[in-house]
């Protein structure tokens, strides 16, 4: 019952969008924080070994997410190029490509919004809000945290999936981050 029910929850999180997303409840054992199925021989052997996996699914979890995000980016650059070649330039706005070429644009895995894109300097840009989540207009992250093992520094450009550890709906914003994060450049024209 208890893997089951574990399993069920984590089915739940595969299927939904990564704004959406609630880890807190993937930290959750038989109605236990995490934390605490490592307290005491007891607890340990109950609960083994799904308290040794739980970090693990998490990251596959955040993974799966991400290929999944960065497909739907993938379909929207494609997009994207088919109707710079109909139209002779690039368009200036997401809403510009025709919906018999794209139904819906990637969306930010932080918010839920369209992903950011402009035509700067006659290349297309995509990027997205990042942690500290809020729209710096395309300029690059400056991640002003110190190094340590604990924080992997977060940088730009890079791919979609480096930031999945800060997705979810339940993850705080970072102040110590400031910027956005390009997931996608192209050629200029």
């Amino acid at each position: 019952r208890i893997w089951n029910d574990y399993f069920d929850a984590c089915q739940l999180a595969l299927q939904a969008d990564p704004w959406t997303l609630d880890r807190a409840g993937l930290e959750v054992v038989d109605g236990r924080p995490m934390s605490e199925t490592m307290d005491g021989w007891r607890n340990r052997l109950r609960y083994f070994p799904l308290n040794l996996l739980i970090p693990a699914i998490d990251k596959a979890i955040l993974a799966g997410l991400a290929v999944r995000t960065a497909c739907d980016l993938a379909e929207t650059v494609v997009a994207l190029e088919r109707t710079r070649r109909l139209a002779g330039a690039w368009p200036s706005s997401l809403a510009e490509i025709p919906s018999d070429i794209l139904a819906e644009p990637v969306r930010d895995p932080f918010d839920g919004e369209p992903l950011r894109y402009a035509v700067n300097d006659g290349a297309p840009t995509f990027w997205t809000i990042g942690p500290d989540r809020d729209d710096d207009d395309g300029v690059p992250v400056d991640d002003r945290r110190p190094p340590s093992r604990a924080a992997r520094r977060i940088v730009s450009p890079s791919s979609l999936g480096s930031t999945s550890g800060h997705w979810g709906a339940d993850q705080p914003a970072i102040t110590d981050v400031d910027g956005d994060i390009v997931v996608w450049r192209g050629a200029g024209r």
